[in-house]
């Protein structure tokens, strides 16, 4: 592990500045190429900042991260074929920073993960996972692509930083995970591939870093699949667990290794259940509620500090708030909406350091 990496780490092994849950979210919305930042603190009643919009620097954006150390989050955008850095140090006055377009890289461009200790943003898309040097907000540059048959078709990202290795979530055949080799961010490799029998179109991807599992959704299979990624280069299934009602086209997903649980939202119909991960060799469902309408839900993240799970919908144009003390007890906090700003909301990122705000682990 790097110096860099300690230094960012408690004594517990835990993000530095952990204990504190998130005040402040950032939204990213596709249809009003903007991002928002909302007032979380009071998790029962937030409400919004600022709203930055650009149609050429948000162009169709999607997801986003958030750099904690500088106040900085990471856009990537779809149409735009590029990612956006946005200075937070003012949540009521957000600013562009910079843009950085590259037509074949960022081509469809969908997901992000960052690596603050080493100033690295990885974006996953059409084009395959792209490195950028992000050590300077305000001139993000290029640093390396890799692409293949299956990366052609990547959708998530998760970063395990401790094997500095990235975990890519692919569409192409029946559909699986890619681990590629991030120990030189100018140079990246595949380590392995592991297509699952009949994993058809995964959607999201969350790691337990300490048990060393990699937690999987999927449109099509119905199902929350857990896979040991002990060995990046020869990665196999421990299980899955299907239900075509609760789990029905399943998409967003988190996990609280530390409580082990999983979380997960069924696109197609809203739902958002709790799975006991306890053995992840025999997963099973704890609790289910209904969370947003049919084809709705696109991005949670997890304030485990605070035991609140944020989810944002691309028809109520806004985000939620769950409570999630109790797994096997869900029940919604709050809900913020504005048809203008959020319009299309698609991405969330909470200013915590760890998983929440970088998708690192």
């Amino acid at each position: 592990m790097s110096v860099a990496r300690l230094m960012q780490m408690g004594t517990a092994g835990v993000p530095a500045g952990g204990g504190s849950g998130a005040d402040f979210a950032v939204v990213t919305s596709f249809q009003a190429n903007s991002i928002t930042s909302v007032d979380i603190s009071n998790t029962s009643s937030m409400s919004e900042l600022n709203t930055y919009s650009n149609s050429t620097a948000l162009n169709s954006a999607r997801r986003v991260c958030i750099d904690t150390t500088d106040s900085t989050a990471y856009v990537v955008n779809y149409t735009g074929k590029s990612i956006t850095s946005i200075d937070l140090s003012n949540t009521s006055s957000l600013s562009q920073l910079a843009t950085l377009v590259l037509s074949t890289q960022l081509n469809n461009v969908i997901n992000i993960a960052i690596d603050v200790a080493n100033n690295v943003a990885y974006c996953v898309g059409g084009g395959g996972l792209t490195s950028i040097d992000i050590s300077n907000r305000a001139s993000l540059s290029y640093l390396h692509n890799i692409t293949s048959t299956e990366l052609a078709s990547a959708g998530a990202v998760a970063l395990d930083l401790t094997n500095e290795i990235a975990y890519v979530s692919v569409n192409s055949f029946d559909g699986g995970i890619v681990a590629v080799d991030i120990s030189n961010p100018s140079n990246l490799s595949i380590s392995s591939t592991f297509l699952p029998t009949n994993f058809y179109s995964p959607q999201d991807i969350s790691l337990d870093a300490t048990n060393e599992v990699a937690y999987m959704s999927s449109a099509y299979a119905d199902c929350i699949i857990s896979i040991d990624i002990s060995n990046p280069a020869s990665m196999s299934e421990l299980s899955r667990l299907v239900d075509s009602t609760n789990l029905d086209y399943t998409g967003p997903i988190e996990v609280d290794a530390a409580n082990d649980v999983a979380y997960i939202v069924s696109y197609s119909n809203g739902k958002l259940s709790s799975i006991d991960i306890s053995n992840p060799s025999s997963m099973s469902i704890s609790n289910t509620i209904a969370l947003m309408n049919a084809y709705e839900a696109r991005h949670i993240r997890l304030d485990t500090n605070s035991n609140v799970l944020y989810s944002v919908g691309s028809s109520i144009d806004g985000i939620k708030s769950v409570d999630v003390s109790n797994p096997a007890s869900l029940s919604v906090l709050d809900t913020l909406t504005n048809g203008t700003n959020m319009n299309g909301a698609y991405g969330i990122a909470l200013n915590l350091a760890g998983p929440a705000s970088t998708r690192a682990y």
